[in-house]
């Protein structure tokens, strides 16, 4: 497809508020003015400790030492209360912390830059450390403002806009808040990101030290965090949400939503910086470009389908005949059998079938990952996977299993899974006389979107690891080399990249070969692509200085780089940068879906339909040499809430010398863009890949 035909200039862009400031000021004055006292709250004081991890210690139980370690040197300094908090925050370089506390007396900017200079500590990291304090504080001193449950600070983690979701037997409560971080760049930059978090409290009188858990004060009641649970099953606060009206239900107000909140966080940053006398100004976007073509998803597997049932669940005999019937007629199964006549992982079949396994969805944090001889259920596949890597004796669910055997052995088996939870319901009619008739058992079918996402799972599986080819597309005729990467905290900082070698012409695109390497084989990935090596040249390696998550287009035929990434730096919108909505809620229906851009309370998830039929749109802006931003979205009539945030993504362009071009006038970029399809592996979400970078994941995520 022609460039001009793919990306069209737009003319109705208004100009977005994100989440990010840029201040002006250099880092040693920033750390100078943050430590003096402002917007209320004293002066800031600092200490250093050397805290050495023990030999075997796990990791969560090493930090929470130190920060019990931390809070004590902060008591003895100040000497107060045992029943009274203490307020700090902590950044560290290897084993030697820095940590900041409110106090009667400050510190010199000199005396903490020799500090930071003698201790190795990253003077950005430093400033990130005090903003993120001052910030968290602002919200606990903050007297005027009225909260059904209070801003909660424990360790350094600030919980904000908590609600109680739901009232346990027991006299407990769930806790829905957000976490809220703060991120500071070398380019002297701030982004706010909050964190959805969900908790199983319980109902206690309070006599021991505030620090000692995570409390929230809700009314006349004292909730202490007794359990974390899973935020993906058990969250229901939407990233939007309109309704203005106090009778409305908890999760359709907006003061209840992330936008609320963010827009909240990013007005008392604004004023801790005004205060504090710091130069800054805001980051926003606004599209120069728009792309609305996107490859249509298939559906239409050819391997034979067996599905294997390792659901237990089972009221009786007869649900589960019913529900395997069901299964297997949806699906178009060649038959579905129980977990106990299943193969072995090691015996699944590598060509001409595919597998789709039933699991047990757990109550208590929504996952189907099992360790079998504690019945504990784990948070995802990548820990499992590292509790296999200590001990392989390790007992683990069917699917897990089956799943860490293929990633150890990078076998071309086509598995998914499908989590259930329950699969009949009741259901209670009314007869012709208004009268409510006894409560029927029906089966639980499955929703619509979610058989279509396992159908279109199945297809690209099949098409990336059994046909290494997927027809139909047209593209440019290109030889490429596809990187994915994903690293991860567990288990010990483990880096995968995925390495996916492929043609494209007017036909599709072949899969020609596949690589995964992981963090011991750092020094040979460095070696093979030595013009990664290029882009940089500060001396680190290439396999570290991967973006999270990032994507990389090798042109082996013009020598160029394209690498598409979203990170802190990137800029995530969050309003009209014509208006605040937090201000603009206190008027009668002054959050709306208004679509116009002048008065759309948030462009770019909210948009005027162009022409019929559109799903979805690319915005792009065009930042130069310095990349060019895309936000993907959907187009059309906006629903009544946003259920997720869509992150911003940036697009930078490398020649062989390893300089950066201008992404919108390099034909990669246009390949790149010409890919996207509907977002086959989060079905009900916008897209926001190319099917060349959901190839390259396949060979880490599945």
């Amino acid at each position: 497809m022609d460039k001009s035909e793919l990306i069209k200039p737009f003319e109705k862009g208004v100009a977005a508020k994100t989440n990010m400031l840029k201040v002006m000021d250099n880092q040693e004055q920033l750390i100078s003015k943050l430590i003096k006292g402002s917007s209320g709250i004293r002066a800031i004081s600092y200490s250093c400790r050397e805290i050495f991890r023990e030999k075997n210690e796990e990791t969560e139980v090493y930090y929470r030492r130190v920060d019990s370690e931390i809070k004590s040197a902060i008591k003895n300094r100040l000497n107060p209360k045992n029943t009274e908090p203490v307020n700090y925050d902590r950044l560290s370089s290897k084993n030697n912390y820095m940590f900041f506390f409110i106090a009667e007396v400050g510190c010199t900017s000199d005396k903490l830059l020799d500090d930071i200079k003698r201790y190795n500590f990253d003077l950005e990291k430093v400033v990130q450390t005090l903003l993120s304090l001052r910030l968290k504080l602002a919200y606990i001193n903050d007297v005027t403002a009225r909260y059904d449950i209070e801003p909660a600070l424990y360790n350094t983690k600030l919980y904000i806009g908590a609600v109680e979701i739901k009232k346990l037997k027991d006299g407990g409560s769930l806790i829905e808040a957000l976490s809220l971080n703060l991120y500071f760049s070398k380019q002297h930059e701030i982004a706010l990101s909050l964190h959805k978090q969900v908790f199983s409290c319980e109902d206690v009188f309070i006599a021991e030290s505030k620090d000692s858990c995570l409390l929230f004060h809700h009314k006349s009641k004292t909730l202490r965090m007794k359990d974390t649970l899973d935020a993906v099953k058990w969250s229901k606060r939407p990233y939007m949400a309109y309704s203005l009206k106090k009778e409305a239900k908890i999760f359709d107000k907006y003061e209840n939503c992330i936008n609320y909140h963010l827009t909240v966080s990013l007005n008392k940053l604004i004023t801790l910086l005004s205060d504090a006398g710091i130069d800054f100004s805001p980051i926003e976007f606004k599209a120069d470009y728009i792309v609305s073509e996107f490859i249509e998803s298939n559906e239409q597997y050819s391997n034979q389908l067996v599905i294997i049932d390792n659901f237990s669940r089972y009221e009786t005999a007869e649900s589960r005949i019913q529900f395997r019937e069901y299964l297997k007629q949806i699906f178009d199964a060649k038959c579905v059998i129980g977990v106990e006549d299943a193969p072995k992982p090691e015996e699944l079949k590598t060509e001409g079938v595919s597998y789709l396994v039933i699991n047990e969805e757990q109550k208590k944090n929504g996952s189907s990952i099992i360790r079998i001889d504690t019945g504990k259920p784990l948070n995802g596949f990548f820990q499992a996977l590292g509790l296999h890597l200590k001990d392989a004796r390790i007992p683990f669910d069917y699917y897990t299993s089956v799943k860490i055997h293929r990633f150890l052995k990078n076998l071309p088996s086509v598995t998914q899974g499908l989590d259930i939870e329950r699969v009949t319901k009741q259901e209670v009619h009314i007869d012709s006389d208004g009268n409510k008739l006894p409560a029927t058992t029906v089966l639980n079918e499955l929703d619509k979107n979610k058989v279509k996402k396992i159908k279109t799972e199945l297809w690209l599986k099949e098409r990336v690891f059994h046909h290494c080819a997927i027809k139909g597309i047209n593209f440019p005729c290109s030889e490429l080399v596809l990187f994915f990467v994903r690293k991860l905290k567990k288990p010990e900082k483990q880096t995968y990249v995925a390495v996916v070698d492929v043609t494209a012409n007017e036909d599709g695109l072949k899969i020609n070969s596949h690589k995964r390497y992981k963090t011991n084989d750092k020094s040979r990935f460095d070696f093979t692509y030595p013009y990664l090596r290029r882009i940089f040249q500060n001396g680190d390696s290439c396999f570290d200085a991967l973006y999270n998550q990032g994507f990389y287009i090798y042109d082996k035929t013009h020598k160029k780089l394209l690498v598409s990434y979203s990170s802190d730096s990137v800029p995530n919108l969050i309003g009209n940068a014509a208006f605040d909505n937090v201000e603009r809620s206190k008027i009668a229906d002054g959050i709306n879906r208004q679509r116009s851009p002048e008065v759309c309370v948030l462009p770019y998830y909210i948009n005027p339909t162009l022409k019929r039929k559109q799903l979805h749109h690319i915005f792009l802006e065009d930042c130069g040499q310095e990349g060019v931003r895309y936000f993907v979205s959907k187009a059309g009539q906006p629903a009544a809430k946003i259920e997720k945030q869509s992150k911003t993504q940036n697009i930078l362009v490398f020649n062989d010398l390893g300089n950066k071009v201008h992404p919108l006038k390099d034909e990669l970029t246009t390949l790149f863009l010409q890919s996207f399809t509907f977002d086959i592996l989060n079905n009900s979400e916008v897209s926001k890949k190319s099917i060349f970078q959901k190839i390259a994941e396949m060979y880490i995520e599945n």
